[in-house]
């Protein structure tokens, strides 16, 4: 009887304690790794920072040490786990931003229900999203209006984080630079925000501007970037074992060695290194540091102009509008100027099936990129929208590609609006048949895609030569450049998840519209030979066979003259 009853006090012990866990599960969290706990105690210093850019390898926590802080500011927790957290007065409200939904769904969703356990909150979804989650601060009532809320935001949309205000922000996986630029200045009057930023950078195209804004640290390590920010850097080894086991560690380390898909990548899911995992990178060493310094000097639009489409009604009806299509604007027209449109259109589908349009505008002569805009458009409003631009830009040159079947729709909302300033290409009718025809726009097809890629390569060759020309200031324009990877048929492509329609318009522009210098590329002249040399070429027999120097270093041949 007595050791029945010491079983039943114990099964009771755990289910109280199985019912407090579950009550408030961050009472008795921790950290996973013991690094990412010192560098969040930097928010709490006699010299707080305001933000943190948590860098580590993939499983080690970094969604669940956001999320735990989050919650932690949320519940007005005095510490967590021996951190001691930002303090505001009255209800706190937090912001998370996720690359989208559905890594939402997949990722951090489930780690904000899992630390809430059964302690008291209110979830709003917009069908199995969550939208926002609001939760009772210690001490609290049980009035809503007053509990403390957090929003999801996805970053897909471009604008999300203007006019957001809140108390606590953070980013899951790399953010949109201009987003978190914009969140910067999300504090409430008078109050502070802080920000968390976590990754495992393995996306150029991701992290890349956030590295140009943090520098780089060393592995293992935590580094005060300036007065506000901070980075910490973490090794998969160092993740607590009860929250990966040495065996699963062993086992993903072997993963991360032998398979195709994770073996460019393992410094970056292994220690938080940054690398571009998708593929080879088709530009060269001097190329990539030629691109990674024009994206330095990427500078935001002078405007973002809403251009307004139009299309003429039926018989007595007047012109209506039929859409807005924003246009980044860096120059504007100048008298005695000639500009050039380049456009690869799309379906107009939204989805991820299909490629949206890139329409760019540029300088001839020194191909600098002036406008651009891209999206999803029909072919028609696209080419209705070139014909405005370009009646703006000086009547410019219209070339849009027209090998796909969506170019000749272009090609009819440009006649549509009245236009018809078309660049024209030279192209034989049949091979071999000697016919040719001089026909609107170019094609992008096995003869001219190595020439429209050659033209991006001899720029970015220039460039790193100290030769300046086709300055592109869009930041979107040139990661979709550093994006680019050599495909295992040899093809230079779009990184998985990336489209590659600015490639091609850009280097059909540098390739249609830049004027090179009239002067000539010296000639290799050959050194002229030491006094030594001249001796090994007689004892070698070679001036016998009639060979000579000519004062300026270069060879002369001479017939051989037989001997007498």
């Amino acid at each position: 009887m007595a050791l029945a009853g010491l079983a039943i006090n114990a099964a009771a012990r755990i289910r109280s304690d199985l019912t407090r866990r579950e009550a408030d599960p961050l009472s008795y969290w921790h950290f996973a790794v013991p690094r990412v706990r010192e560098a969040l105690r930097l928010f709490s210093t006699e010299e707080p920072i305001d933000e943190l850019h948590l860098r580590g390898p993939n499983l080690s926590g970094k969604t669940e040490s956001s999320v735990g802080f989050m919650l932690g500011c949320l519940q007005r927790r005095e510490e967590l786990d021996g951190v001691v957290l930002p303090k505001w007065r009255g209800r706190v409200e937090g912001a998370h931003l996720v690359l989208d939904f559905k890594q939402q769904l997949l990722s951090v969703q489930p780690a904000y229900l899992r630390l809430l356990g059964k302690w008291p909150h209110h979830a709003r979804y917009v069908g199995e999203v969550l939208s926002s989650l609001y939760v009772k601060p210690i001490g609290g009532t049980d009035d809503e209006t007053e509990w403390s809320v957090v929003h999801f935001l996805s970053q897909e949309n471009k604008r999300s984080g203007v006019g957001v205000r809140a108390d606590v922000v953070a980013f899951d996986e790399p953010p949109v630079i201009e987003i978190l630029r914009e969140l910067r200045k999300a504090a409430h009057a008078g109050r502070r925000c802080v920000t968390l930023i976590s990754e495992t950078p393995t996306i150029r195209r991701q992290w890349g501007p956030l590295q140009q804004d943090y520098g780089d640290t060393p592995r293992r390590t935590i580094r005060r970037v300036d007065r506000e920010r901070a980075e910490v850097r973490w090794s998969l080894d160092e993740v607590a074992d009860w929250v990966l086991s040495r065996e699963e560690k062993a086992r993903l380390l072997r993963k991360y060695a032998t398979d195709p898909l994770h073996k460019a990548d393992r410094s970056a899911r292994e220690h938080g290194d940054y690398m571009a995992t998708e593929g080879s990178h088709p530009w060269g060493e001097l190329g990539e540091r030629a691109l990674i310094q024009m994206l330095e000097e990427c500078t935001e639009p002078l405007e973002v102009v809403d251009w307004r489409i139009t299309e003429e009604g039926v018989g007595d009806e007047v012109p209506k509008i039929a859409r807005t299509v924003p246009v980044e604007v860096w120059k504007h027209a100048e008298r005695g100027k000639s500009y050039y449109v380049c456009i690869d259109p799309s379906s107009g589908v939204d989805d991820s099936q299909h490629d949206p349009y890139e329409l760019e505008i540029a300088e001839v002569g020194s191909g600098d990129l002036v406008a651009r805009a891209g999206g999803y458009l029909s072919g028609r409003t696209v080419g209705i929208l070139a014909a405005g631009l370009a009646r703006q830009y000086s009547e410019a040159l219209i070339d849009p590609e027209v090998n796909d079947r969506w170019g000749v729709n272009v090609v009819e909302g440009v006649y549509a609006a009245r236009y018809a300033n078309f660049a024209r290409e030279r192209r034989e009718l049949r091979p071999g048949s000697g016919q040719w025809s001089n026909e609107i726009g170019f094609h992008n097809n096995g003869q001219t895609r190595p020439l429209i890629i050659g033209a991006i390569q001899a720029q970015t060759e220039a460039w790193a030569a100290g030769i300046r020309y086709g300055k592109c200031p869009s930041r979107f324009v040139i990661e979709t450049l550093l994006d680019c990877i050599v495909d295992e048929a040899g093809k230079i492509v779009g990184a998985p998840g990336v489209h590659d329609e600015a490639l091609i318009v850009r280097g059909q522009t540098l390739r249609k519209v830049v004027t090179r210098s009239g002067r000539l590329i010296p000639e290799y002249r050959k050194p002229p030979p030491s006094e030594g040399e001249r001796l090994a070429a007689i004892i070698r027999g070679e001036n016998e066979a009639g060979r000579d120097w000519h004062p300026s270093g270069q060879s002369i041949m001479r017939p051989k003259v037989r001997p007498r």
